[in-house]
């Protein structure tokens, strides 16, 4: 997933890690990247290629949904 914001985040923007029982934040304006995905490393170093593929699923149609950056254009 490419995202549409073009790493232009927040400086203090956080958002809560997707892998179960993480409990720690990805800080995107701060965190790499991965190289596989393209999603942002949390602090303990999670990104979505740690995630099923139904949760990486779940996880786009959720961006796709409430995310205004994200959302198909018509």
């Amino acid at each position: 997933m490419d995202c549409k914001r073009k790493g232009i985040f927040e400086e203090d923007e956080a958002h809560r890690c997707f892998v179960l029982n993480c409990d720690s934040y990805c800080y995107p304006a701060k965190a790499n990247t991965c190289p596989t995905c393209n999603f942002k490393f949390c602090e303990k170093n999670h990104c979505a290629c740690d995630l099923s593929e139904e949760a990486r699923y779940a996880i786009t149609i959720l961006y796709e949904t409430y995310c205004e950056n994200c959302k198909e254009e018509d």
